[in-house]
C-alpha cells in the first residue's frame, strides 16, 4: 500500500494498492508522488512496468495548473518507461471528445493532446462507458427524464495488453439506480 502523507491543510491523499502476492513477487517501488499523483514501479521478468493512480479535483482556480502538472508527470515517466499503466479520476468527460459544446472541451483537449504524444491508449476510448451515474434523474428540454452519466475515471497504457474497460455496475433491479466504480484488471506481468 502506497500512502503519502500530506501535512498541507485542504489536500487530499491519494492511495494505491498493490496485491500482495505481486508485492512480494514484483518488489515494488515508489518513484514519484505528489497531491496529485502516485506512481510505483513494478520489476516484472518482461521489464519494469510503472503504474500511477493519479486523482485531478473539477473546481478551484488550480484546475489547469493541476492538469499541467499531471500531464507533466505523465511525459517525465513516459520518457523512462516503455511500459505504463496510468489510472484515476481526471474530472474530464472521456466521451465529449469532439463535442464542442462541452465546457472542459479545452482542457480534456489537452490532456488527450499528452496522451497521445506519449504514446499511450485511452482504454476503450472508442466506447467509453459511463464510471458515473447521478443518483436522480432530470429533465431535459423535451420534458424526458433520465440520468446523467459522464466517463470521468480513465485509464491510460503503453506497452501491456488492453486493460478491461473502466466500467460501472448495472444499475439496481429495484432503484434503477448505478453507483460509481473504477475497475480494471491486467493479466500478470510476465
Amino acid at each position: 500500500m502506497f500512502f503519502p502523507s500530506s501535512t498541507v491543510k485542504g489536500l487530499f491523499r491519494l492511495l494505491l494498492l498493490v496485491r500482495e502476492d505481486y508485492a512480494a513477487k514484483y518488489n515494488p517501488t515508489m518513484i514519484r508522488n505528489s497531491t496529485l499523483e502516485i506512481w510505483i514501479k513494478l520489476d516484472a521478468p518482461c521489464g519494469s512496468i510503472a503504474i500511477c493512480s493519479l486523482y485531478r479535483q473539477w473546481t478551484g482556480n488550480e484546475e489547469e495548473e493541476d492538469l499541467n502538472k499531471i500531464d507533466d508527470a505523465i511525459r517525465t515517466i513516459a520518457a523512462e518507461y516503455d511500459r505504463l499503466l496510468i489510472l484515476g479520476d481526471v474530472n474530464l468527460d472521456a466521451a465529449r471528445m469532439g463535442d464542442n459544446s462541452y465546457y472542459r472541451r479545452k482542457l480534456l483537449n489537452l490532456h488527450m493532446e499528452c496522451i497521445r504524444e506519449c504514446g499511450l491508449e485511452l482504454a476503450n476510448e472508442l466506447d467509453p462507458q459511463p464510471t458515473f451515474y447521478s443518483y436522480g434523474t432530470f429533465e431535459d428540454n423535451s420534458g424526458t427524464a433520465s440520468q446523467k452519466s459522464s466517463t470521468l475515471d480513465h485509464v491510460y497504457y503503453r506497452g501491456l495488453p488492453p486493460p478491461t474497460s473502466p466500467c460501472s455496475p448495472p444499475p439496481s433491479p429495484t432503484t434503477g439506480r448505478r453507483s460509481a466504480g473504477l475497475i480494471c484488471t491486467t493479466n500478470a506481468p510476465d
